[in-house]
């Protein structure tokens, strides 16, 4: 059970190597406002002059709110309220120091709208000194320190949040301290039913029975598992041909490929396994310099024909074209391998087996999910554990905790009703996943001769926010024993 635990860790599914990546997008003018706060009514002298005098005392902490905004929040010196709707809006304050918010559909910045943002901040007399990778409510995102006359006078935060990017622009005295606070308290909840489609350039057609998954990029399932994966390469070497690009990404990505590939229609077909064993086939073709690909991944006994059926009508469209419209996918249900579990999970997750499918389960978020980064769900069943006394049985699952999850270090245990009304063992521990501190919650149990263990962690650095989705979803598991 423990081995799966430790080779889960370095066998995660991620088809970035493919080129699956979050949709480039405008971000407006945030940085320009924070840095010079100049909107036709202010002149560049002004804004220089503005940028050496001196400014109040950094604000007291008990000046700080914690400001909510659609999906999200965080602690600012500041209680003006945000306007704009769920997808698109701006909260903007000027005292005790200019901060502005701002979030609009969409993904990432890349290095090409940053260095635009520098050009033309240079053209006003500011510089971007400083722009390097951060981590912010469990996400990444990316920070940017502005320059006046050589003086740091605003820093400029993105992030994700809900298939919107987040931009949060600070300027003024005490830049740092607001600037920590603010990166520190960030937390992103987006509400399932409001999260905003990313557009994508790769497209198939809204075929009965698939539904879109809120993850950055274009992907697809059916609620039986099969799903579908849309997106374009980086534009490729005209020498390279597309079936060369697919066999050099399924090398980098551990995949296995069954021999020639196919043709269908002007679409080059690949076949095979993923690193994790599930089934899929590639459809690959050529959009101007770039691959297009669609990849059909089948899980357990789904039948991957009808996930190449959907790949076949890919197609790629302009960002100015509307995207088909697909039902959004909620939920979807999962059967662990022993048939003692049945397990309801939101659609951005996904579960796989662990090495012995019969005993451990792991859901977690997807690669790009909108809703969720770093959790982890373990469901872990045994047909015939070696004792059914609860004590015993929860003494081998901990003892092996111990033994083989990395930087592992309990923290209580109970003896309680920890899922529904059975009698159970509830622990709790912290760990490191990728090297980052986790900590988690098991409910241990014995059920009708078979021994449980529901588990779950969650990123510290996430705060209390994650845990209780985490726990509804361990709750809404049924036994079918």
């Amino acid at each position: 059970m423990f081995d799966d635990f430790e080779s889960r860790q370095v066998r995660r599914r991620d088809w970035r190597p493919f080129g699956i990546v979050g949709a480039v997008i405008s971000v407006g003018l945030a940085l320009v406002r924070c840095a010079l706060h100049e909107e036709e009514r202010r002149s560049f002298d002004r804004s220089m002059e503005m940028a050496n005098l001196a400014m109040p005392e950094p604000p007291e902490p008990g000046s700080y709110h914690r400001v909510e905004l659609p999906g999200m929040s965080l602690e600012l010196p500041t209680d003006t309220r945000p306007t704009g709707t769920y997808s698109e809006g701006q909260l903007t304050s000027f005292y005790p120091m200019q901060i502005d918010v701002s979030w609009t559909p969409g993904g990432m910045p890349d290095a090409d709208l940053r260095r635009a943002a520098a050009t033309r901040m240079a053209k006003l007399g500011a510089e971007i000194t400083d722009d390097r990778e951060l981590e912010i409510g469990g996400r990444p995102g990316r920070q940017l320190t502005i320059a006046l006359a050589g003086v740091p006078s605003a820093t400029a935060i993105f992030t994700t949040c809900g298939g919107r990017t987040v931009a949060i622009a600070i300027g003024g005295s005490g830049l740092d301290v607001v600037t920590a606070r603010a990166i520190a308290s960030f937390r992103c909840a987006p509400d399932p039913a409001k999260i905003v489609p990313p557009h994508s350039d790769v497209v198939v057609d809204a075929l009965p029975g698939w539904s879109q998954v809120p993850v950055s990029g274009l992907v697809l399932a059916d609620g039986h598992g099969l799903r579908a994966v849309a997106y374009a390469n980086a534009p490729q070497d005209d020498e390279a041909t597309v079936a060369d690009v697919i066999l050099r990404g399924a090398r980098d990505s551990g995949a296995h490929l069954d021999g020639e590939p196919a043709t269908r229609g002007d679409k080059v077909v690949f076949t095979g396994t993923d690193k994790t064993g599930s089934r899929i086939a590639i459809l690959a073709w050529r959009c101007d310099a770039r691959i297009a690909q669609v990849i059909a991944i089948a899980e357990g006994d789904a039948r991957l024909e009808r996930g190449i059926e959907l790949a076949a009508t890919g197609r790629c469209i302009a960002a100015s074209d509307p995207m088909p419209r697909y039902p959004m996918a909620t939920t979807f249900d999962y059967e662990v391998g022993s048939k003692l579990v049945r397990v309801h999970y939101p659609a951005d997750f996904i579960a796989s087996p662990g090495d012995d499918p019969l005993l451990t389960t792991f859901i977690e978020p997807m690669v790009g999910s909108l809703t969720d980064s770093g959790s982890l769900i373990a469901i872990a069943t045994n047909p015939h554990p070696v004792t059914t006394n609860l004590e015993k049985y929860a003494n081998i699952l901990q003892d092996n905790r111990a033994k083989k999850v990395k930087g592992y270090a309990a923290s209580s245990r109970l003896r309680t009703t920890c899922w529904h009304d059975l009698p159970g063992i509830e622990t709790r521990w912290t760990y490191l996943e990728d090297e980052r501190p986790m900590r988690a919650r098991a409910c241990m149990f014995v059920h009708h001769g078979h021994g449980y263990s529901f588990m779950y962690g969650v990123p510290i650095d996430q705060g209390d926010d994650a845990e209780p989705k985490l726990r509804a979803i361990v709750d809404a598991a049924e036994l079918t024993d």
